[in-house]
């Protein structure tokens, strides 16, 4: 049995990408064995540069960052200042220890190697979360093909079956920026049995409410790294208020997708509640970047492809339970670091 997974982030950070790394660098059910970074949130420049802040802020200067893509398969870039600021990482100071900083490594194809190898090295063990648009994933299977069968699992927090970020007619923001790569993801025989799906369905149900604040603040015993994580929550909240009328607080979509991975590697029960869909992404026109899925009971009955599995529900209360567990985790390790 599993007594960690490993895991590879690929990530565009943005706010909640911190929660997902902050997760995956300190809760004990997870060895972070790389990270790689995309265009999505904001620019790639911006991207690797709050990856490489944060990691360092972490004090995880053993995990490499790798850089990414720069711009989807087939149109520009879509950034996302009105929820992350400018530079991605809007609203916060990042506290950087006088100690090792972590230095990104490569480019494109260095990642997509590093990616591979690390598949080899943990041969059906490995899972990857990928939580910004799926660029670098599609590049990955393009390049290796064979990366699947190595593959365990690939969680993505992505799209929207039947919750929308404001209206209908308004596609999810990772699965929006790049469709085609999410196609050549979603669609792919040999990876759906592999693919689990984060979408809004569930990520808006996990809400980062004024009594989780606090929480995570923690006074009057504050640290600079809590802080940190509260400034970052805080400005995330005033933007999707303002954005999309959260009023309870902002839903933390990125580290719901490493959260599930205690569950399908049977080390947890998270609470998951899911179902297995066909999706197909809208590449084109005034649905661009919207799942179409379909129940896939009959095509499992008949022996075809069985879907990839979509989460409608985790325990959002065991879900905040661990990860203000995993903040304190941090802090720990962090003050120790720094004494």
């Amino acid at each position: 049995m599993t007594v960690t997974i490993p895991v590879w982030i690929d990530c565009d950070p943005g706010h909640d990408d911190t929660i997902a790394l902050l997760l995956a660098s300190f809760h004990p059910c997870y060895n972070l064995v790389g990270v790689s970074t995309t265009y999505g949130n904001a620019s790639l420049e911006n991207t690797t540069n709050n990856a490489l802040a944060m990691m360092t802020a972490f004090g995880r200067t053993d995990v490499p960052v790798y850089v990414g893509s720069s711009k989807p398969l087939e149109k520009e870039p879509h950034y996302a200042p009105g929820i992350h600021g400018s530079n991605g990482l809007g609203g916060i100071r990042i506290p950087q220890p006088a100690g090792a900083t972590v230095n990104s490594v490569g480019d494109e194809e260095a990642m997509l190697d590093a990616m591979y190898r690390a598949l080899c090295e943990y041969e059906g063990q490995l899972a990857m979360c990928a939580v910004g648009p799926l660029t670098n994933v599609a590049k990955l299977i393009n390049k290796y093909p064979e990366a699947k069968a190595k593959l365990h699992t690939l969680s993505i927090m992505g799209g929207g079956i039947h919750v929308y970020n404001v209206n209908p007619n308004e596609a999810e923001f990772n699965i929006y920026d790049d469709p085609h790569a999410a196609n050549i993801v979603l669609e792919d025989p040999e990876l759906k049995p592999k693919v689990v799906v984060c979408p809004l369905d569930v990520t808006h149900k996990v809400l980062c409410d004024d009594s989780v604040q606090k929480k995570i603040l923690n006074e009057p015993n504050t640290t600079a790294f809590r802080t940190m994580i509260y400034d970052l929550i805080t400005f995330f909240a005033s933007t999707y208020k303002e954005a999309q009328g959260f009023d309870r607080g902002p839903p933390i979509h990125d580290p719901v997708a490493v959260y599930v991975l205690m569950q399908v590697y049977h080390l947890r029960d998270c609470g998951v509640n899911s179902q297995q869909l066909e999706i197909h992404v809208d590449e084109h026109g005034e649905h661009e970047g919207k799942m179409i899925s379909a129940a896939c009971d009959d095509t499992v009955s008949r022996g075809g492809p069985r879907g990839v599995s979509v989460v409608f529900d985790i325990d959002v209360r065991q879900f905040w339970t661990d990860l203000l567990e995993t903040i304190t985790i941090a802090d720990g390790c962090i003050s120790e670091q720094a004494n």
